[in-house]
């Protein structure tokens, strides 16, 4: 199905896609821009290196803290060939996405924020590892003000 000739059709085949998400179609379709005319796939272009993949936590109060996975590109081959660590984090999230589906049968169209995180993370422990926590006492700038405008980056990293 073309997404971009027909937005009022996916309203109507799927109940739970909000207003914007349509808007959001109908300005690429009427801006003149189709839909992916080329593809590459990155398999073995990536020879080393890993992604790390988390959140970062800063605080007023605490040191602030990195903690996700950082996992490798040679480890995510070995789980899963032609794969690199980027595609085998995220399908992992999604077949955990799926299985916590299968589990909850009758939850019906939910946000990921609602997904059972213990489900989620039981299943993709084993892709993301290792799973680390980092403190720092990194701050945005040197006031220490966590304000969006201190967040900017700059040469001095």
């Amino acid at each position: 199905m073309d997404v971009f000739a027909h937005p009022q059709s996916l309203r109507r085949k799927r109940r739970g896609i909000r207003p914007e998400e349509i808007e959001s179609l109908e300005e690429v379709r009427t801006a003149g821009l189709s839909s992916i005319v080329k593809r590459t796939i990155i398999s073995d272009s990536i020879a080393s290196g890993m992604d790390e993949l988390g959140i970062f936590l800063i605080s007023d109060k605490f040191p602030s803290l990195w903690l996700g996975s950082n996992l490798s590109i040679e480890k995510a081959r070995k789980q899963a060939k032609c794969n690199n660590a980027t595609s085998l984090q995220v399908a992992s999230s999604i077949i955990g996405a799926m299985q916590w589906a299968v589990m909850n049968p009758n939850a019906g169209i939910v946000e990921s924020e609602e997904l059972d995180e213990d489900v989620l993370y039981d299943f993709v422990e084993k892709y993301w590892s290792p799973m680390v926590a980092t403190y720092t006492e990194w701050k945005p700038d040197k006031t220490g003000l966590l304000e969006f405008e201190n967040f900017i980056l700059s040469d001095e990293l």
